[in-house]
């Protein structure tokens, strides 16, 4: 009887030793939390399920499997995320460039039956046993997990942005476009209970934009954008809204309605200016401040007559006989008489030269923002 307990304690070694378990702290987030995550198997796009972590560390999902049957590399999701478009990687969460978890590598890595890995990065330091990456090769559960008496909310990124103070702005509804690739835009929604406000949300991590710009919706040539620092083109270089470590951004763009300190009413100092609390370089915040600044339908300025930014800043103006517009691939001149032009990329390097008499259509290799030269006079524009 003693050597066949002896076999089975063996036994059960033997199997332990040939498994490995990966754990996981999932993001704090809803999706993540009320059900198991899912893990997909970049080879065969198997689907597992991940299982609750039974000794009551909130937060902690894990899957074991036999050594010869780890896979190579994983993604891993929730369980609403059907589309498969926000996975957990080697990068952890939300990472617009998505590294799959070399499973079987990090087996090896451990040198154990098991792993540990905090896909949370503000968990991820509240101890010194896991690596820069997120991961640990001794049990953090007891150190890093979510109190159970915390709330968690779905995933979304949200933009609130107030409108420019221009008459032109009134009766127009604000688009988002992403400032790295203008082909992705969205219409944002007014906000009826704060005058000149508009949002919008994104619910996948993945669709939302690092970095964007403003236009309004009749803008379809997208040539009087407004970035962080609002209409700036033409007195300073424009500079898109930097989205990408925040989850909700309230822009304020128009330099009359700096909102640095909360519940500070808006003020008109004279026909010419009105202010929040004035502060010329900080136009957004992470905390709510529609309530302490709406726009001022009684000092509103005249409509915005656009200028266009040259890299010498000096602000000049296209003649209206010169017309410029984006085309797929293209850039498209038309001159009455004969100018020579230049197109410069967004880093101020020239694509192309020539002259113009009539119309040129000029090839260009890739599609974004180009400054197009024709005489002394700079036009800004997008190409799709």
């Amino acid at each position: 009887m003693k050597k066949v307990v002896i076999l089975i304690l063996f036994a059960i070694a033997f199997l332990q030793a040939e498994s490995f378990t990966f754990y996981l702290l999932v993001p704090g987030y809803k999706e993540w939390l009320e059900a198991p995550p899912v893990i997909k198997n970049l080879a065969n796009d198997e689907l597992v399920s991940m299982e609750k972590d039974v000794d009551g560390y909130s937060g902690w999902f894990h899957y074991t499997w036999e050594k010869d049957l780890i896979p190579d590399s994983v993604l891993i999701y929730s369980h609403i995320d059907t589309l498969f478009l926000d996975p957990i990687g080697m990068n952890g969460f939300c990472s617009k460039n998505v590294s799959p978890l070399m499973m079987k590598m990090l087996s090896e890595i451990a040198g154990s039956k098991s792993i540990f890995f905090i896909a949370n990065s503000e968990y991820a330091e509240m101890t010194a046993e896991v690596d820069e990456g997120g991961f640990a090769y001794f049990d953090v559960r007891p150190d890093v997990h979510y109190a159970k008496e915390m709330s968690f909310t779905y995933y979304s990124k949200k933009l609130f942005a107030l409108v420019p103070d221009y008459k032109e702005w009134i009766q127009e509804t604000p688009v988002v476009v992403d400032a790295e690739n203008s082909s992705k835009f969205w219409e944002m929604i007014p906000d009826e209970q704060n005058k000149g406000w508009f949002s919008y949300s994104w619910n996948y991590c993945s669709a939302s934009p690092d970095s964007l710009y403003l236009y309004k919706k009749s803008d379809s040539d997208r040539i009087a954008p407004v970035g962080e620092n609002g209409f700036a083109y033409g007195k300073t270089e424009l500079k898109p809204l930097k989205f990408n470590d925040v989850l909700n951004v309230y822009f304020y763009p128009d330099l009359r309605y700096d909102c640095a300190i909360p519940n500070m009413e808006c003020f008109c100092k004279d026909d010419e200016e009105c202010y929040c609390n004035y502060q010329k370089n900080i136009r957004w915040k992470t905390y709510d401040v529609r309530k302490s600044c709406q726009l001022r339908y009684d000092c509103l300025k005249d409509d915005f007559e656009p200028y266009y930014y040259n890299k010498e800043s000096v602000p000049v103006r296209i003649t209206p006989l010169v017309h410029i517009r984006g085309l797929r691939n293209l850039i498209q001149i038309t001159s009455p008489k004969s100018m020579p032009y230049a197109i410069f990329n967004a880093m101020g390097q020239i694509v192309a030269r020539g002259k113009v008499n009539g119309t040129a259509n000029v090839m260009v290799p890739n599609s974004g923002m180009y400054f197009v030269k024709v005489g002394q006079e700079i036009r800004r524009l997008i190409v799709r």
